[in-house]
C-alpha cells in the first residue's frame, strides 16, 4: 500500500534525522515504526484482558485464596494477645 502525507518541515527533518541514526532511508524506517506500533498495540490488546476476579470461577478463587494463606506458613508472626481481641478493648470509647 502506498500513502502520502505532508508533514511539516520541522517533522520531516526529525523524521529523516531519526531515519538516518538507525541507517535507514525514511520509507524502511517508517514501515519498522509503524510495525513496532502495531505490535505494542496487539501486545496491549492482550493486557486488556478481564481481570481474574471477573472471571475466577469459585473454586479459582479457593484455589487461589488456599495459595495465598500457605505463603504466609513460613513467616514467624507474634501471636495476638487474648486481651487485645475482647470487645471493651476494640471499642473503647464505647464502653
Amino acid at each position: 500500500m502506498t500513502v502520502t502525507i505532508q508533514l511539516k518541515p520541522e517533522t520531516e527533518k526529525l523524521l529523516t534525522e531519526k531515519a538516518s541514526q538507525e541507517g535507514l532511508d525514511i520509507e524502511t524506517f517508517l514501515q519498522s515504526f509503524i510495525e513496532n506500533y502495531l505490535q505494542t498495540e496487539v501486545s496491549q490488546e492482550v493486557k486488556r484482558e478481564k481481570p481474574f476476579h471477573e472471571t475466577a470461577t469459585k473454586e479459582e478463587w479457593l484455589a487461589e485464596f488456599h495459595k495465598w494463606v500457605d505463603s504466609h506458613g513460613d513467616k514467624d508472626y507474634p501471636s495476638i494477645p487474648d486481651e487485645a481481641l475482647r470487645r471493651e478493648n476494640m471499642y473503647e470509647d464505647r464502653f
